[in-house]
């Protein structure tokens, strides 16, 4: 997977999960890449997170395991700086394991942020990571993955959560004040997947990956959420 968000003065910063085993589930990082001339040139790849240097910069976010599996990365630009949303299973255990609540920890949500962008002549450097708590009961979920969206002061970052493979939620964190503060949107049905972006009638539109087609939902504020008509052409895996 790989993503990227794109700043007014043409800097791409693009994202990637940077698994070290050739699954969905294992030791994974996040890796990012910088291009400062709209793409024709990156350079080298670094690592856009690490657990054991968040773990102790700036306060702590409790037990995190040593072996973690950083997945799903969704970012955008807000205010000068580009944010990034992570969420974190403990590396090596399995989809299932985790859904149903047989694993250690359970899936967690984290984000940070760069410095101001006039500031990265000397190094784009990245704010102590923060967690979003949810709260309501869940076992397993992740971000995105992809964009998120930054409309009217509000970050808006689609998300989904389960507590076994049949109780999915589909929802959205919503900041009103760049991430000191988080609030959650209603339901928007049981998929995972989730991506948004804004029509041009001021609606947002999320698109999910279901079980074997997509899913489309509509919102005013990403508050509320309404399930357009199911189209079965469109086919996933």
């Amino acid at each position: 997977m790989l993503f990227r968000s794109v700043t007014p003065a043409g800097c791409l910063l693009a994202f990637c999960e940077g698994r070290l085993q050739q699954r969905d589930w294992g030791d994974t990082d996040i890796i990012m890449k910088v291009s400062r001339d709209g793409g024709r040139n990156w350079q080298h790849s670094r690592l856009a997170n690490n657990h054991h240097e968040l773990i102790v910069g700036g306060r702590s976010v409790g037990a995190i395991p040593k072996t973690a599996n950083w997945r799903n990365p969704t970012s955008v630009y807000a205010k000068n700086a580009v944010y990034l949303f992570l969420s974190v299973d403990e590396g090596g255990e399995s989809q299932g394991k985790i859904s149903s609540g047989k694993s250690r920890f359970k899936t967690r949500f984290f984000f940070t942020h760069t410095n101001h962008e006039r500031e990265w002549g000397d190094g784009i450097r990245w704010s102590p990571l923060r967690e979003i708590v949810v709260p309501h009961a869940y076992y397993g979920g992740a971000t995105g993955p992809g964009r998120a969206l930054y409309l009217n002061g509000r970050l808006i970052v689609p998300a989904n959560t389960n507590r076994g493979q049949e109780n999915k939620r589909s929802f959205c964190f919503i900041s009103d004040d760049l991430g000191e503060t988080w609030r959650f949107s209603g339901p928007a049905g049981s998929s995972t997947e989730n991506q948004i972006t804004n029509l041009s009638d001021g609606r947002l539109l999320m698109s999910k990956r279901a079980a074997g087609t997509q899913e489309f939902w509509v919102s005013a504020d990403a508050t509320r959420w309404s399930r357009l008509p199911k189209d079965t052409s469109l086919v996933t895996p």
